[in-house]
């Protein structure tokens, strides 16, 4: 689900500091830098000026702190907590271009309403459990109520979006290496996934069982796609060479 930025940084900073230390190594955390002008000088913003709230509630005593967590919870329930507001530096160095789209001035001819409200928003995180790896692709299905994805450890894998914090519903070993790719079956009964393992595999059923394997391109497989009828597939690999599935 959402993820409050403030929330997760009064985690953080409740952790004791091996747990903390704990966390850096499980996830491979760096350091974010994030520039401040658009040249070669950067800095490094402190944890106090992207959550104060959160900075100022691990300085407070644990009274303090109580009193500071009933208050908050009152507003929340009055609906009276401040929002973060959106900027148009949100969308990054394009923020500026972005706002002049006339797609998103609710007072231009081409006003679209849906895609404003997709572009403004704040996007949930599905969250992949640390050992899935690398996450190579991903895909919706169909009817959208699924979300499927492969990973570098070669796994399988497919979230149940209409479920509560997106609850993963399959996970299988697909490839003996990575995982690069997958297409989905214009009925979204079948998936076929490709792999560093030259395999390209089909797999169907509510339980996603192997249907077949097969080992033609003799280099990474890169990308797939299924023909609008269902009946084809077609999978481009490494070796420079596109195969079409009958």
């Amino acid at each position: 689900g959402e993820i409050d930025f403030e929330q997760f940084c009064v985690h953080i900073l409740s952790m004791s500091r091996s747990d903390f230390e704990g966390l850096i190594d499980a996830h491979k955390i760096q350091p974010v830098y994030i520039p401040s002008v658009v040249t070669a000088n950067r800095k490094m913003l402190s944890i106090e000026e992207l959550a104060p709230t959160a900075w100022a509630r691990s300085l407070m005593t644990a009274e303090e702190r109580l009193a500071f967590d009933i208050d908050q919870a009152r507003q929340e329930k009055k609906g009276t907590k401040a929002k973060g507001k959106f900027t148009w530096e949100d969308f990054g160095q394009h923020g500026q271009s972005a706002a002049k789209n006339p797609a998103l001035d609710p007072k231009a001819e081409g006003h679209d309403t849906h895609f404003a409200r997709m572009a403004t928003a704040r996007p949930f995180t599905l969250m992949a459990h640390k050992d899935a790896g690398q996450i190579t692709a991903a895909k919706f299905f169909p009817n959208g109520d699924k979300l499927a994805l492969t990973t570098s450890n070669g796994s399988l894998r497919v979230f149940d979006l209409t479920r509560p914090r997106s609850k993963q519903i399959c996970n299988i070993l697909a490839h003996d290496h990575h995982a690069l790719c997958l297409a989905i079956s214009p009925d979204g009964q079948r998936i076929v996934t490709g792999g560093a393992d030259w395999a390209t595999s089909l797999w169907g059923g509510g339980e996603l069982d192997l249907i077949a394997s097969e080992m033609i391109h003799t280099g990474y497989v890169r990308g797939l796609d299924w023909s609008s009828d269902g009946r084809m597939i077609a999978s481009c690999g490494s070796d420079m060479t596109i195969c079409l599935w009958h």
